[in-house]
């Protein structure tokens, strides 16, 4: 890749990161107050989705802060040649990816106990956690 692209190439990741983690919070809150808004008679589930609420908007923003002060001076993320350093991107990856992973399962599960304690009949249950199970995929 020519030097020209690569430098432009980064620009746009670094412009686009935020997008994207923003849309990612917005998109597993609006979830997350969805459940709320369904099953938000029980104390116990609603204290269960704040906290993954606040460990969802706690790690996209760790994620945020990370991808746009990474590197010092900034301009280092798309200009490798320039002075300064960059922390090492390979571990921030592989943990915000394991933490993006655990709150999708977190999401995935919490509504789970309640539409098991529904007056449905077993069959129903099963295919309302089939279609949960779809969104999970």
């Amino acid at each position: 890749m020519s030097p020209d692209r690569y430098v432009s190439y980064y620009k746009w990741i670094y412009i686009s990161s935020p997008i994207y983690l923003l849309s990612l919070l917005g998109y597993k809150l609006s979830i997350l107050l969805l459940y709320l808004r369904l099953f938000g008679v029980n104390t116990r589930f609603r204290y269960a989705t704040w906290a993954v609420a606040f460990l969802v908007s706690g790690y996209v923003f760790a994620n945020l802060w990370t991808q746009l002060f990474g590197c010092h001076p900034i301009a280092k993320f798309w200009q490798p040649k320039l002075a300064g350093h960059c922390m090492t991107w390979e571990t921030a990856t592989y943990a915000y990816g394991s933490l993006n992973v655990i709150s999708d399962l977190f999401i995935f599960v919490l509504p789970l106990p309640m539409v098991w304690r529904l007056r449905l009949s077993r069959r129903e249950k099963l295919g309302v956690t089939l279609v949960f199970f779809g969104g999970a995929m």
